[in-house]
């Protein structure tokens, strides 16, 4: 977004009127659509010769950027073939404070999030319009969609102006036109590739190595290690397709042969990918620290709604079964006892609510399978399997029915009842209980779900993107204390961790998950004094570089950590110590008041 604001232009025509956008190229050079300079020159539409005359530029995002008059240099137009529509502008003058753009062209971009400030009829100081990249046409033209009903689409006014990856912190192209029917809300953008085609010198901007290539080497650079010390994992779910660099990126960026780094760019989209990746986490995870970096999506006000209700005052913590007790959490009746869907009609809830509702139960559920399935490989002695069998078969069938019902039940909630009753077909927890009394709940199992129930726990409750990774010590505490525990617990526990340090999170980039001091800390009294608003921070361990880490914010920190511009592990003890020195504050000034209490 930083760089998008420091690149992206505008141009105007003689009345100095808004006619589309552009992209700053190099100190003095302008990217933009060959019809937006005919436009602004007042020439015929369908002109492919060179144009003469000056075209008034401006960076509207960058005060200092200033207006700077402009010659056509470069104008290859085709008016029958929209992906032969490019233009360059020489700028009289440079620009200050205004930075070329990076561009991304080898990565397969469908799914990334966009955005792009545009130049609508009526917005002439511009406007942000946010979506979705899909697919390649005929013509070689990248599809946008605009996913969401309000706000802004891209629509005339858009032409020229760069489309920002902020996954790739690059420029996948620049708008060319718009469906001619509105209420789609479809556009198309020149691609890199293909502008580079017609102007070789953009080829110097863009990365010519992969995003997985990228950062592995970056990653191997900050660390101080060979670049042949960091793989990013790649994977395959049946049918569906991790796809591109942003593949690796989703999954997770894994160290070969070491855990101390283990780094969630973009989130995952699915669940049944978040599921297996929590998994696969807690299957590698070694007795080294671990640290967690994740880029939020925007915090959604829903979030404490689904908290409220999935730690309703009927919550059954001693339920066998995380999705029963979720649904009795609801006002559902027990899910074995649906019949049909007169029930839910007549507890008329809302489409809204029953999507929280299969949301919610749906996670549990996959949970719960999950359980079962890694019970079954470690019975068999096969827990080494488990992280790379966890793809092939349990993902695939998990990921093909959350497809299909999915679908179902966006225009048909009233089959959510026979969604249950099938998914919990799945779901035997005897299988599970029994598969743990043959290896004890003090061997792997535990711990294992230990990983992945805290991972969905935090999920649930808050946005998808917040998924916190804990250590083998603090998974060998609740190892301690059983499956019982595990069940009805984990969820309310989750939830008070994130209460303890979502204050941190609105203040700084950082967060750091503290441990409990002592292993035979008793986990309920421990998650009661969270409820009740006692717990005291002589409980907690003092964080060290090892410990888990979270960053958000708008990810300049962690790209700058990528590109090698700050010492990771430097930065992180100013964290730790800063961090370490306001609790003991709070600390002093608790026993401050206590004293004068008494």
């Amino acid at each position: 977004m930083n760089q998008l604001i420091h690149c992206a232009a505008r141009l105007l025509d003689k009345k100095q009127k808004a006619v589309g956008g552009g992209v700053l190229i190099s100190n003095n050079r302008v990217l933009t659509c060959a019809h937006v300079v005919n436009t602004a020159l007042d020439l015929d539409a369908n002109n492919t010769l060179m144009p003469n005359g000056s075209i008034l530029v401006d960076f509207p995002l960058l005060a200092q950027g200033g207006r700077h008059y402009s010659r056509v240099v470069f104008f290859h137009f085709d008016p029958a073939n929209q992906a032969e529509d490019v233009a360059v502008l020489e700028l009289q003058t440079k620009p200050k404070g205004c930075t070329p753009a990076t561009f991304c062209s080898d990565v397969d971009l469908y799914g990334f999030k966009f955005e792009a400030y545009g130049y609508a009829d009526g917005y002439e100081t511009g406007a942000w319009s946010e979506g979705k990249l899909g697919r390649i046409d005929a013509l070689g033209l990248l599809q946008l969609t605009n996913t969401e009903i309000t706000g802004y689409a891209v629509e005339p006014g858009f032409s020229g102006t760069p489309v920002w990856v902020g996954q790739l912190s690059a420029v996948a192209g620049i708008v060319v036109s718009s469906d001619k029917d509105p209420n789609t809300r479809v556009s198309f953008l020149i691609p890199t590739a293909k502008l580079a085609s017609r102007y070789p010198d953009l080829s110097g901007l863009v990365r010519s190595k992969s995003h997985s290539r990228l950062i592995e080497e970056e990653l191997a650079s900050v660390a101080g290690v060979g670049k042949h010390q960091i793989r990013i994992s790649e994977a395959a779910h049946g049918k569906f397709r991790w796809r591109g660099g942003i593949a690796p990126v989703q999954f997770g960026l894994l160290w070969k042969g070491r855990t101390d780094f283990l780094i969630a760019y973009e989130p995952a989209q699915t669940r049944c990918r978040d599921v297996s990746d929590a998994l696969l986490r807690a299957a590698i995870h070694g007795s080294g620290g671990t640290l967690f970096v994740a880029e939020p999506d925007r915090w959604k006000e829903r979030s404490t709604e689904i908290v409220n209700k999935c730690l309703g005052t009927n919550w059954d913590r001693s339920s066998p079964s995380l999705a029963a007790a979720t649904a009795r959490t609801w006002g559902l009746q027990p899910l074995t006892e649906y019949e049909d869907a007169e029930y839910l009609v007549e507890k008329e809830y809302s489409p809204t609510e029953l999507s929280s509702i299969l949301n919610t139960v749906m996670d549990l559920v996959l949970l719960e399978r999950l359980s079962e399935f890694a019970s079954e490989m470690l019975v068999d002695g096969k827990s080494g399997e488990l992280a790379m069998t966890i793809e092939s078969e349990l993902a695939t069938e998990m990921w093909v029915v959350w497809q299909e019902w999915e679908a179902t039940l966006r225009d048909q909630p009233e089959l959510l009842s026979h969604f249950f009753r099938v998914m919990m077909s799945k779901a035997d927890v005897k299988q599970l209980q029994f598969a743990q009394a043959r290896v004890g709940l003090h061997t792997l199992v535990p711990c294992l779900l230990r990983s992945v129930i805290f991972a969905l726990a935090i999920r649930v409750c808050l946005p998808w993107d917040f998924r916190p990774v804990m250590d083998e010590r603090h998974a060998n505490i609740v190892a301690r204390h059983g499956y019982a525990h595990l069940c009805g617990l984990q969820l309310i526990e989750a939830v008070m961790i994130v209460q303890k340090v979502q204050s941190l999170m609105w203040e700084t980039d950082y967060v750091i998950l503290p441990h409990f001091t002592d292993p035979g800390e008793d986990i309920p009294s421990l998650s009661k004094s969270f409820m009740n608003g006692e717990s005291k921070f002589s409980r907690l361990d003092k964080p060290t570089a090892g410990s888990p880490l979270f960053l958000t914010g708008d990810g300049a920190f962690l790209r700058a950590i990528l590109a090698g511009k700050h010492d990771l592990q430097a930065h992180l003890q100013g964290v730790v110590a800063k961090w370490i020195t306001r609790q003991e504050k709070e600390i002093d000034q608790a026993v401050e008041g206590a004293a004068h209490a008494s």
